[in-house]
């Protein structure tokens, strides 16, 4: 008799395991938004918003680049971390994941002569690679790109650089000795998707999952649990 209860179970649990749907997810690693061991704000959200509808997540951490080949390419269904009107052939959501508040490091010398973006022009200028920030800055530079933050910062002490252009993050224990931060502007983060009726409906998904999570308060609940309060009314007041 209890075998035959149990096989009765797993006949009932089976159609469930089958029906659960892969999703493919790519994404560079972010400390604190994309971790290797699964972590992270861009990957709680993901799970928020999938998991409830019956997705099995596949998290895969990739360079950048790869990631959103990947999604045109069918390999992957979404790529995290990607700013707006950065890519022009993936689907955008019509809701932010989150938002950069795109800041300037420079040393003190030329604080007192900022500017905002105007200061920009015709000036030596470097961020790290792949962030593209001249498509959001109307000023012509002399851009540089880097591979990473301790690159930057030998640049901007030696002089070679003026501004250093960053995500805030990168500058949250505040600046060195003898450099200013200056706040730039907003830019919005999203997860792109296929153009594709299953990345349309996973687009869908997102904005859906995304209301609700605002609606419950969860939503804020996740930026607190990762230290980020002080991003979350920029994606609250979309």
């Amino acid at each position: 008799m209890l075998l035959t209860r149990l096989l009765m179970l797993a006949s009932l649990l089976l159609p469930l395991t089958l029906q659960a749907k892969p999703l493919q997810i790519y994404s560079e690693e972010w400390e604190s938004f994309t971790a290797t061991d699964g972590s992270g704000l861009y990957l709680d959200l993901v799970r928020e918003i999938y998991q409830p509808l019956g997705y099995q997540l596949n998290i895969h951490i990739v360079p950048y680049k790869r990631s959103l080949d990947m999604v045109r390419h069918g390999g992957g269904d979404l790529a995290l971390g990607v700013y707006e009107q950065e890519v022009d052939d993936l689907r955008y959501p019509r809701y932010a994941m989150f938002a950069d508040d795109v800041s300037v490091l420079m040393q003190d010398q030329w604080a007192a002569d900022w500017q905002g973006e105007q200061s920009l022009s015709n000036q030596n200028v470097l961020w790290q690679r792949g962030w593209g920030y001249e498509k959001y800055i109307r000023v012509p530079m002399q851009w540089f790109e880097v591979d990473d933050h301790d690159k930057a910062m030998d640049l901007l002490n030696h002089d070679r650089y003026r501004y250093y252009l960053g995500a805030g993050v990168l500058f949250e224990q505040g600046p060195l000795p003898g450099y200013t931060i200056k706040f730039l502007r907003w830019l919005r983060v999203y997860p792109v998707f296929a153009q594709t009726l299953r990345g349309e409906e996973l687009a869908r998904q997102w904005d859906e999952g995304m209301l609700r999570l605002l609606k419950s308060g969860r939503l804020a609940k996740l930026f607190n649990l990762y230290h980020m309060g002080q991003y979350y009314p920029s994606v609250a007041e979309q």
